[in-house]
């Protein structure tokens, strides 16, 4: 099985808010688009992924569950 994740980035400019941007990529398995979040950038509705959200929607395409979560890792160092 070959897995190939292509990422994507657009960008809109707009003369009354400036330059957009929105990322997203298509995944393919064996070579058949599987997964296909093509970005869209504009003033509203962007719709963005991020290459971590990509790479979980594979793996949940797949059949296995992913759990995300954050830890703080600062430690509570006092730098006083």
């Amino acid at each position: 099985m070959k897995i190939e994740v292509i990422e994507m980035s657009d960008y809109a400019d707009c003369e009354q808010c400036g330059g957009n941007f929105a990322d997203g990529g298509v995944v393919k398995i064996d070579g058949e688009v599987v997964l296909d979040f093509t970005p869209t950038a504009a003033c509203f509705g962007n719709n963005d992924t991020s290459l971590s959200e990509l790479l979980i929607k594979t793996l949940e395409h797949l059949g296995h569950t992913v759990e995300v979560t954050q830890e703080d890792v600062s430690g509570g160092y006092d730098y006083d």
